[in-house]
């Protein structure tokens, strides 16, 4: 049980990483237009 919770937190972390990244780009699209 103890790796599924590390599994929980990696994949967590991963999320975090997508949406900061998805954030940076909404962000230049908006300074674009």
């Amino acid at each position: 049980m103890r790796n599924h919770g590390f599994f929980f937190i990696l994949h967590m972390l991963l999320i975090m990483i997508q949406w900061e990244e998805l954030k940076k780009r909404v962000k230049k699209k908006g300074c674009k237009e």
